[in-house]
């Protein structure tokens, strides 16, 4: 009977063996299930964290046309406000008429040789003025 018995450990490991292996195989299958699935789970999480990304710049590219448009209207509305403060009054005058005023004070000013050349023939006219005077009366 002890060789029965030894046969039918030996006999009872190879089927418990065989037993294991298959049941391995069950749960390597599970398992590689699994580790394909979180293969998938991470390709995706990668997927999601670059269109997150990709969305970020595109909001944050929107975001700076946005700043850029109000810039150009607060510029718009900048322009325009000093436009209108050119037509409001100031005393009897508006800024628009004291700015043309300036502006044609400055190109009516005289330079020094223009001043010389008119006080010249002012001196002329005097003297020409006074020639004639003592003629008449000398």
């Amino acid at each position: 009977m002890g060789l029965r018995d030894d046969e039918d450990i030996v006999g009872a490991s190879l089927s418990s063996q065989e037993r294991f292996t298959r049941a391995d195989q069950g749960r390597k299958e599970a398992l590689k299930r699994e580790v394909e699935a979180r293969k998938g789970k991470q390709v995706q999480e990668k997927d999601m964290k670059k269109l997150k990304g990709l969305k970020t710049q595109v909001d944050l590219k929107k975001l700076e046309s946005q700043v850029a448009g109000q810039q150009d209207d607060e510029a718009k509305r900048t322009a325009a406000e000093q436009e209108a403060k050119k037509h409001e009054t100031f005393g009897t005058k508006t800024h628009k008429q004291e700015e043309e005023q300036q502006v044609q004070t400055a190109q009516k000013q005289e330079n020094p040789e223009d001043m010389i050349r008119k006080e010249e023939t002012k001196e002329a006219a005097q003297q020409q003025a006074q020639e004639e005077y003592q003629q008449q009366v000398g």
